[in-house]
C-alpha cells in the first residue's frame, strides 16, 4: 500500500503543488487532490496502480537540483527535446516516474 502522507510531502514541499482536498478529512488521508497553476493531480492509496506523471515546472534544472538535494532519485537528467521542451525524469516516493518539463532553452545569439 502506498504512503499518501509521504507522497503529499513530495508533491507539496518539493514540487510546489497546493493540496485542495483530503479524504477522509480527519486522520490519515487515502486520497489527496492538488493544484499547480491550472493543473490538477490526485494521489490515492492503491496496491497495484502504476502511472507516469507529466508535470510542467518553471525551470527543470532548478527543480531537479532541489529534488536531488532532497534525496530524490533522478532517472534522467534534464535534456532538450526536439519538440521544444526540456525534460527530466524523477521518481516519486512510491517509485512512479515523474516527467518534469519546461520550455526548452533558446541558444543566445552570437
Amino acid at each position: 500500500m502506498h504512503d499518501v502522507a509521504r507522497s503529499r510531502q513530495f508533491y507539496e514541499e518539493l514540487l510546489g503543488f497546493e493540496p485542495r482536498y483530503f479524504h477522509p478529512e480527519e486522520g490519515d488521508a487515502d486520497y489527496v487532490s492538488f493544484e499547480y497553476g491550472e493543473s490538477g493531480l490526485g494521489v490515492v492509496r492503491a496496491d497495484d496502480a502504476r502511472v507516469v506523471l507529466w508535470v510542467y515546472v518553471d525551470d527543470v534544472d532548478e527543480t531537479v537540483a532541489g529534488l536531488r538535494d532532497a534525496g530524490v532519485s533522478i532517472t534522467q537528467e534534464p535534456e532538450d527535446m526536439p519538440w521544444g521542451e526540456r525534460v527530466a525524469h524523477a521518481e516519486d516516493p512510491d517509485g512512479y516516474t515523474v516527467m518534469l518539463a519546461t520550455a526548452a532553452r533558446t541558444p543566445s545569439a552570437p
